[in-house]
């Protein structure tokens, strides 16, 4: 049944702008990428229709410090929000604000992490470097309530205000466990949430990691990835009907793990069927210790949020059951942008798709995320469609606080206090226009990992010739010379003979850390 169309959306000409985020989805893990297994035919399609922007780097390699760079432009050490567990300070600017001051509608559908999921009023500050770990900036909780409120499921939580959102559709969590608003649309469905998730639940279990791979009880139509679908089609039909320009976040909170793909897209992929990546068995003889230390533990997943070495059979369970959770996603793209055409927007709205960053998934013989800053976890996958550019294919450095700064240009506005993302909207639809020459990653972490003290502190940038990450405190690195080893294999760090590729990467990064100093007083671009 086809939707109603609307009339041109503004007549000021304004762009309509459909963010669609996917969580920890890596860039080769698609197939207009190149990836030969998965099929995703909906977001291949955007990346025919738009500029695919190949060279997209996270601002750093964790869920809410990057998603905070994004919607602030800024560097985590800018920004505040440095790791997970942290919140983003109330009036902290963002792009969301500034679209709405503007006049734009504001929604959210999806994950946020802007604030942490657990944590509410009550549990104990832990000092990190300079700044509060749980920041309550004034007195009240309120800082960390927001998202904890919405978990605690007693009761619904009415967002009118959340970092510039003027309405919140929100999932906490991952896999089938989500939490959130989404708890409350499974209930007036009749479902009791405490009934169907989890793996206790669970209707098949993978026998080598049954904690992580499972297919859940849920069917496809009640699984997290259609409540993002059908509350995101739910705002575009509100948002042609009210004719105003909008900002939309699709959030999707898979394919982070665990892999817990419903119904038909459970068993799609065979996992005697997923070949090992090229680079499963590296030795990784001059890797810094905490990689060294995880592969020693082969198969051993200690803790649920951190990195590890996964046995093969791990690995194979875990991708064929991703693989079902990116096509679920895919179908769901597809959906939401056949419902931005048949409401006649397609002509007025740009659609952006990316990642907030990657995961190991097997490269290296390693799992999930968190200090390891290789290409498979800090490259993450941007589409821009824009009404009226030409498709194209852009190899030129561009990061996440990048996205922010272009949908800022996509509204006709300017930058936003202390933006350090500059806008990739030359880009697209140009592959000779390019903004950066380097791509600069930071993390930290306030508790330690076997081989690494806390708290941990690294620095890495990513050249044409290069990649070098630094580590606070530390004598060992990471130095790989990306011409001649583009896998990574070869940890040039200390080695005789690199010392030229050391002094020049080394000068990048100083440069890349001066450009991003949260201190400057007058603010400058990354590049």
């Amino acid at each position: 049944m086809s939707i109603e169309a609307s009339p041109r959306i503004d007549e000021k000409g304004r762009m309509n702008v459909l963010l669609i985020i996917c969580d920890q989805l890596r860039r080769d893990h698609l197939g207009y990428v190149g990836d030969p297994i998965v099929s995703t035919p909906n977001i291949d399609e955007l990346a025919a229709q738009g500029t695919d922007f190949t060279r997209t780097y996270t601002c750093v390699p964790t869920c809410a410090p990057n998603r905070a760079s994004l919607f602030t432009a800024r560097m985590p050490s800018a920004h505040g929000l440095r790791v997970n567990g942290m919140s983003l300070k109330w009036d902290t600017p963002t792009v969301t604000k500034a679209l709405a001051d503007a006049g734009y509608e504001t929604h959210l559908v999806g994950k946020s992490h802007l604030q942490p999921y657990g944590i509410g009023p009550g549990d104990k500050t832990i000092e990190m470097g300079t700044g509060a770990y749980f920041p309550d900036t004034d007195g009240d909780g309120a800082d960390y309530t927001h998202e904890f409120a919405t978990r605690s499921r007693a009761e619904y939580v009415d967002y009118r205000d959340y970092y510039g959102w003027q309405g919140a559709d929100m999932t906490l969590q991952h896999g089938d466990f989500v939490q959130g608003h989404y708890y409350w649309w499974l209930k007036d469905k009749g479902i009791a949430w405490e009934e169907v998730v989890g793996v206790k639940h669970a209707l098949a279990t993978d026998p080598d990691w049954p904690s992580t791979v499972y297919k859940p009880s849920l069917p496809e139509d009640l699984y997290p990835t259609a409540f993002v679908q059908d509350r995101t089609i739910a705002a575009l039909r509100e948002y042609a009907r009210r004719g105003k320009p909008f900002f939309l976040t699709c959030s999707f909170p898979d394919p982070h793990h665990p892999f817990t793909p419903p119904g038909k897209y459970w068993g799609r992929h065979a996992p005697a069927d997923m070949p090992l990546p090229k680079t499963f068995d590296d030795p990784a003889e001059n890797a810094p210790p905490h990689i060294r230390s995880m592969k020693d533990a082969k198969g051993d997943h200690r803790d649920p949020y951190l990195g590890f070495a996964p046995s093969e059979a791990q690995y194979k369970a875990a991708m064929a059951a991703q693989y079902g959770q990116i096509e679920m996603i895919d179908d769901a793209v597809g959906e939401i942008v056949r419902a931005v055409r048949e409401l006649g927007l397609e002509d007025d709205t740009a659609i952006i798709f990316t990642s907030d960053h990657g995961d190991m998934f097997g490269d290296h013989g390693l799992m999930l995320k968190h200090c390891m800053h290789y290409d498979a976890m800090v490259r993450v996958p941007l589409v821009v469609k824009v009404p009226g550019r030409a498709q194209s294919v852009n190899d030129g450095f561009a990061m996440t606080m990048d996205i922010g700064a272009t949908v800022l240009e996509l509204a006709g506005l300017g930058t936003i206090t202390g933006q350090q993302g500059r806008s990739l909207l030359d880009g697209v639809g140009d592959p000779a226009r390019t903004v950066r020459e380097s791509a600069y990653i930071e993390e930290e972490l306030p508790y330690r990992m076997d081989g690494l003290e806390a708290p941990i502190r690294m620095r890495t940038v990513v050249t044409d010739k290069g990649r070098m990450t630094v580590y606070a405190g530390e004598s060992f690195g990471e130095l790989f010379d990306l011409v001649n080893d583009p896998d990574e294999l070869h940890n040039l760090w200390g080695q005789p003979g690199s010392e030229e590729l050391y002094n020049e990467m080394m000068t990048a990064l100083a440069r890349d850390a001066m450009a991003t100093d949260p201190n400057d007083m007058v603010p400058r671009y990354l590049g």
